[in-house]
């Protein structure tokens, strides 16, 4: 599995849920590029190296428009192993706990704690 981070101040929310403009998404494939993207069935995007809430943003476009180039005779699912930030919200509520300290956790709770709200994708991801 290849794991792609990319830093927080390069995340473009669109609260709107719009699409981003085109010249957005170009800019967002070109750093998944850089990045390293390799042709691996399964991504986790992610803020911190492990894992990431997201809700529309231009990278998640343009990891779907790579992923998409790559594998363009859909023999694997498309990738996106996301949850939405009204899901982690209340993941770290039934945990009793908030984002920043839901990161902090060791990898074996992130991961039970993920399957208990149904992200067992996730979870795996992880492991």
């Amino acid at each position: 599995m290849e794991s792609l981070t990319l830093p927080y101040d390069e995340f473009t929310v669109v609260n709107s849920g719009a699409k981003p403009d085109e010249a957005t998404i170009e800019t967002a494939c070109d750093l998944l590029k850089t990045e390293g993207w390799q042709a691996a069935p399964l991504v986790v995007l992610n803020l911190d190296g492990t894992l990431h809430a997201v809700q529309t943003t231009a990278q998640s476009c343009a990891l779907r428009r790579v992923a998409d180039d790559w594998d363009f005779e859909r023999e694997f699912e498309v990738p996106l192993l996301v949850i939405g930030y009204e899901e982690a919200y209340n993941l770290c509520q039934k945990a009793g706990m908030d984002w920043d300290t839901f990161l902090t956790q060791p990898l074996a709770t992130q991961q039970s704690l993920l399957r208990e709200s149904g992200f067992e994708r996730c979870a795996e991801a992880l492991g």
